[in-house]
């Protein structure tokens, strides 16, 4: 990080914006990778600094909602949680955040339904189901405001996530730790990060992990003899991409770059 930032990640502490927590007990929250914070001067004076992001399925529609949000180790509320909170009189610091089951926070004052607590139902990103109020079908022309897909296409969209979420924890692991470098050592790190009675998962990055290597070894052959007899038996169409993706690569990179590219 820049030192703007991390002077800009001080105010938001000294101002108890966020919570600091253990990272792996919330490791399967709305994660942000990074932020770009407000300047110095909207962190000071306004009453808050809080995120709008949302997290679209993969079919675009927002269903659901992040109420909260984590950065390294550091939980984020949402600019509509950050209100109702002040709203209610409560601060963040007093809600209870238990990803998979709720969040919830006691009132002050029953308000005027007479509830004395607020509890909402969250899935383990940390996320409340959004209900969508109104028609969504217009009688007279029969247009949608919601796409319909079926269950069972939306349980594969789920599947996926999760397989890219693993893919790409077990990416930042060998960038961050180990130079993008796929071996034995960083595969076995990468394993530490998942339940060891999750079998699929550790398949996922047992894959990935071969997958890269095997391309790696392919990428070098190509680069050393295009025409080696090896090559052959690999599928085109896995071929015609590695050779395409050297020759862009190849394009881009300074070290090489007799003209500029266009």
């Amino acid at each position: 990080r820049t030192e703007v930032m991390e002077r800009r990640l001080k105010l938001l502490e000294e101002k108890n914006l966020f919570r600091t927590v253990d990272r792996e007990k919330y490791s399967m929250l709305f994660d942000f990778y990074d932020i770009e914070t407000a300047v110095d001067t909207l962190i000071k004076n306004s009453a808050g600094v809080y995120f709008f992001q949302s997290d679209p399925d993969p079919d675009g529609l927002q269903r659901k909602y992040p109420l909260v949000g984590i950065y390294e180790n550091r939980i984020f509320p949402s600019a509509s949680l950050a209100i109702a909170l002040k709203h209610y009189g409560v601060a963040f610091d007093d809600v209870e955040i238990i990803p998979g089951k709720h969040l919830r926070f006691d009132l002050p004052k029953p308000d005027e339904h007479g509830r004395t607590e607020i509890s909402i139902p969250i899935n383990a990103k940390g996320q409340m189901q959004v209900n969508w109020a109104g028609n969504w079908e217009d009688p007279e022309t029969g247009e949608t405001d919601l796409i319909h897909y079926d269950y069972s296409v939306l349980k594969r969209f789920q599947k996926l996530e999760r397989r890219n979420y693993i893919l790409s924890e077990f990416k930042k692991i060998i960038n961050s730790s180990y130079g993008g470098k796929v071996s034995n050592e960083s595969y076995n790190a990468a394993k530490k990060y998942i339940d060891a009675s999750d079998n699929e998962s550790i398949k996922i990055v047992k894959g990935a992990a071969k997958a890269v290597r095997q391309y790696g070894q392919i990428e070098k052959l190509i680069l050393k003899n295009p025409k080696h007899p090896k090559l052959k038996q690999i599928p085109k169409s896995v071929l015609n991409e590695l050779t395409n993706n050297n020759i862009i690569a190849d394009e881009f990179s300074d070290t090489v770059r007799a003209k500029k590219p266009t």
